[in-house]
């Protein structure tokens, strides 16, 4: 499926015409040296991949990366556009992943490309619907409401893995379960992911302010600017989720370690108790017709001072709150 958004302007560059256009429409208009055209791909077959090779004629290369379903986020330079790849994040049944767009960025043409339909370009498609201008700074502005637009999705993700680790933390401080281990692992896989994700649009923004392209608008440069500072805010974030899921493993690991340590002392304090009982126990029922100190006497100071020790043992350690 192939949507197209078409302005143009006069002389004076005031903005003459902007409306939703078929393809073929937006194709005539890049003809027009006044015409700016956004085409939105949602590439699902083979002739959707053969109609931008020939009708913009892009790097083989570029149809290949928009083929594929891993590319990293990435820039490249080419004769008259650049190419750009970036990650919106998607959250389902519990996994994150990430959708990609692939972009295509000329003076006077804006091309976006993915495979299934995707959240950013439906807001950025209502975004101008409601202002259809594709503002002053024409593709490169637009450019930015994009990247701004799957940069902020994030925000959402990266609250709900707040949440997560609060949650933990919680849970491990109260009490240790094996569900915790589960959720700190899993919690460490998406954060990893997300980190994967970022770091390359986190170049590619800086790359679009340090090597000045020549498609690309300097008086949006203070724009993109903003969006590589949103993109820095949440690496660093996620660095920040990651020490605190390590220190949650940690937590966990010694909370259950003192559990355990817990557990065998009171055992042993139990042993300890009965050892004086099993002494007595194990002495006068030894099978034989005469015993030493065999004496009603003897036997029962025997189990007095057994009982006694047994009795004063267990004082001591509920006084020292072992018990």
């Amino acid at each position: 499926m192939i949507r197209a958004y078409a302005r143009q302007t006069d002389a004076n560059g005031r903005v003459r015409e902007s409306r939703e256009v078929t393809a073929a429409e937006g194709v005539a208009l890049l003809k027009e040296p006044s015409g700016h055209v956004w085409f939105d791909v949602t590439a699902e077959n083979e002739p959707d991949f053969a109609w931008l090779e020939q009708t913009f004629h892009f790097h083989p290369l570029t149809i290949d990366d928009c083929r594929q379903h891993d590319a990293r986020a990435k820039i490249s330079d080419y004769d008259g556009y650049i190419f750009i790849t970036l990650h919106t994040p998607v959250v389902a049944n519990g996994e994150t992943s990430s959708d990609e767009i692939h972009i295509f960025l000329s003076e006077r043409y804006f091309v976006t490309v993915h495979d299934t339909p995707n959240n950013v370009i439906e807001m950025l498609a209502v975004i101008q619907a409601k202002n259809f201008q594709l503002s002053e700074w024409g593709t490169s502005f637009l450019f930015y409401r994009l990247g701004d637009l799957a940069v902020d999705a994030y925000f959402p993700v990266l609250d709900e893995v707040a949440d997560r680790v609060d949650t933990l933390e919680d849970e491990i401080v109260s009490i240790t379960t094996r569900s915790q281990l589960t959720g700190i692992f899993v919690l460490k896989r998406d954060l990893v992911f997300l980190r994967k994700t970022l770091g390359p649009m986190r170049e590619v923004f800086n790359a679009l302010l340090i090597r000045r392209y020549a498609v690309v608008d300097e008086r949006a440069l203070v724009y993109l600017r903003d969006v590589y500072d949103h993109v820095v805010r949440f690496y660093d974030i996620i660095d920040t989720y990651r020490d605190l899921a390590s220190s949650a493993l940690d937590t966990y690991l010694s909370s259950v370690s003192n559990n355990l340590n817990d557990v065998m002392k009171r055992l042993t304090i139990i042993t300890t108790i009965f050892m004086p009982l099993t002494f007595v126990t194990g002495f006068f029922g030894m099978n034989f017709q005469h015993l030493p100190f065999d004496s009603d006497i003897i036997f029962w100071l025997a189990m007095s001072a057994m009982i006694g020790s047994a009795a004063a043992m267990l004082i001591f350690y509920r006084h020292n709150d072992w018990l």
